[in-house]
C-alpha cells in the first residue's frame, strides 16, 4: 500500500509540474502581448484555450 502512494504522488507531481509550466507560458505571453494590441491579447488567449 505504501508504494501505491509513493507512485501516486510522483505521478501527480509530475502532473502538477506541467500544468504550473503551461500556466506560467501562458501567462508571459498575455503579459507580452497586452502591451501590443488587443486582437494579438485575444488571438493568444484564444489559442491558449486549446
Amino acid at each position: 500500500m505504501k508504494n501505491f502512494y509513493r507512485n501516486f504522488l510522483k505521478l501527480c507531481s509530475m502532473l502538477v509540474l506541467q500544468n504550473v509550466v503551461t500556466l506560467s507560458v501562458n501567462l508571459a505571453d498575455n503579459i507580452m502581448l497586452g502591451a501590443f494590441s488587443e486582437t494579438a491579447l485575444s488571438g493568444v488567449t484564444t489559442v491558449n484555450q486549446v
